[in-house]
């Protein structure tokens, strides 16, 4: 079974949705990444909504159970659209919107086949996905968004960074890669873009529980607007189309 059959399949399952928001808020680093990822997608749609002023089509890709809906849902003027091939997921989704009173639709469908027509969306957007597909699965994936999204529309991703100062030099620490999780170099993604401008947010995902160690480890990211990219992790992507 290939990488990307046996995500799909573990996030079909039902015990795995059914905690699957819980273990992702349970420590400070999981919630400063939420805080992070949150951000830059309230921040894009906002600036659409500005942009277009009236009401915009949001696409969620790899929507899981809503993780991003719960904090774009209640902004006015939003149309929220989520894509999965995880039902179970969806289904999870559906009861959050119902609850909340506000209107989700969903597709179950490929990201890298997108159930839409071109140019359907003013922001499309995906977190987490990309890490679990190699390099020439993540370009697809990119381009496929960027087919479903309006010219001048957003597209939102986020990768691993190849180049990352700890994955350059870790290998002296007897540490080896995860053979399931997929880094990319930063360049490739920035050839894949030529013609199109873009902006981008770091982060350096330390996985560390202790909140006051934690705490001390952060000032990487609190000055993440003067550390060159190798000092990170992850990279978020914001391409105008």
């Amino acid at each position: 079974m290939e990488q990307k059959d046996i995500i799909e399949t573990t996030y079909k399952d039902k015990e795995t949705v059914d905690v699957f928001d819980d273990n992702r808020k349970r420590f400070l680093y999981q919630r400063y990444k939420h805080k992070i990822e949150s951000n830059f997608l309230i921040d894009t749609v906002n600036k659409k909504i500005k942009e277009k002023e009236s009401s915009i089509k949001v696409l969620d890709v790899a929507c899981g159970t809503g993780r991003m809906f719960k904090e774009i849902a209640n902004i006015e003027n939003v149309d929220y659209f989520g894509v999965d091939t995880s039902e179970e997921m969806m289904s999870h989704l559906k009861k959050i919107a119902k609850k909340m009173k506000v209107n989700a639709w969903t597709s179950v469908g490929d990201a890298l086949n997108l159930p839409y027509e071109d140019n359907t969306f003013d922001v499309t957007f995906t977190y987490h996905l990309t890490w679990h597909l190699p390099q020439e699965l993540q370009l697809m994936v990119i381009k496929e968004m960027m087919r479903v999204t309006k010219p001048d529309g957003y597209i939102l991703f986020d990768i691993l960074n190849e180049n990352f100062i700890w994955e350059k030099s870790k290998h002296l620490f007897g540490k080896k890669k995860l053979e399931t999780i997929y880094k990319i170099d930063p360049e490739y993604i920035e050839q894949l873009l030529i013609g199109h401008k873009y902006d981008i947010e770091k982060l350096s995902d330390f996985p560390i529980k202790n909140s006051l160690l934690y705490s001390l480890a952060n000032i990487v990211n609190i000055s993440r607007s003067i550390l060159p990219m190798p000092m990170f992790h992850m990279l978020y992507f914001r391409v105008r189309k």
